[in-house]
């Protein structure tokens, strides 16, 4: 029988991993759309001008970007699963510094610890979840957490709108709604049973079923090796072209509509 087409149906251990790890890529949009409602709240709180604006949301990016990088170099050297249960923790911390900030120092610590946690943990909940899975599953394993993304930004933007009369208020909401989110993923990362014995069995069942290239690559190896450079090529096209329009609606579009929201309140106030 010829089973290479056959298609594997994702048990329900495959879901709870591909959920408990997918909340990262939920966390990584929900930081960068909250802090896109923030800024214009805590730019009428702490009196910030366009300048620090601009280094705040910029912070943010590349704190996400030397994470990703930091995260995967560390997951090499410690264990996928020892990076990807600490790399929570910290998102969870650096979202409830953001929530609990009231001067700008705090809040840049608060923004950089965040952002280099979530990027460390992206790739690695998704590496986490590759690792796991079969190799006829774990494709649709992968596009699932594009739907974490998705929820990420329509969630904060709903919170954003049903907080939007508590000012300052609406910024310690979301930032600690975030905190919150990832403080109890941690707690099933690193303290249920049930999810530490299935990551374990999935774990064992993938090296065993499949065979698998353990070889290692140094990274002119990898530019030198045609089926690897256009992989890469496809891979970096595709996150190139999905993350800027992604990026810049997530966060510009939402500080442009509640700048916008906060200038006409004096307007509709005169009229009355």
């Amino acid at each position: 029988m010829d089973t290479a087409n056959v298609k594997v149906t994702l048990t329900r251990d495959n879901i709870v991993l591909i959920i408990v790890a997918g909340l990262a890529s939920y966390m990584d949009a929900a930081l960068l759309v909250s802090l896109g409602v923030a800024l214009p709240i805590w730019t009428k709180s702490m009196n910030l001008n366009s300048w620090i604006v601009g280094v705040i949301s910029t912070l943010l990016t590349i704190s996400v970007a030397f994470g990703s990088f930091l995260g995967g170099k560390l997951s090499d050297a410690f264990g996928r699963s020892k990076v990807f249960n600490i790399d929570i923790f910290f998102v969870a911390i650096g979202s409830a510094v953001i929530a609990l900030a009231h001067n700008l120092p705090v809040l840049l610590t608060g923004v950089v610890i965040a952002g280099l946690a979530s990027g460390a943990d992206l790739p690695t909940s998704l590496a986490v979840i590759s690792e796991r899975m079969s190799k006829k599953a774990y494709g649709r394993a992968i596009a699932m957490t594009q739907i974490f993304w998705t929820v990420g930004i329509l969630l904060s933007q709903f919170i954003g709108f049903i907080t939007a009369g508590m000012g300052a208020g609406s910024a310690s909401v979301l930032f600690g709604w975030i905190a919150i989110v990832a403080f109890v993923n941690w707690l099933v990362r690193m303290f249920s049973p049930k999810f530490l014995s299935m990551e374990s069995k999935q774990s064992i069942v993938s090296s065993v079923d499949e065979e698998i290239d353990t070889k290692q690559y140094c990274l002119k190896e990898i530019f030198e090796t045609k089926q690897f450079v256009g992989s890469l090529i496809l891979l970096t096209l595709f996150y190139l072209f999905w993350n800027l329009p992604a990026n810049t609606w997530g966060s510009f579009a939402n500080y442009f509509l509640v700048t916008v929201d906060y200038r006409r309140r004096p307007f509709q106030r005169s009229l009355h």
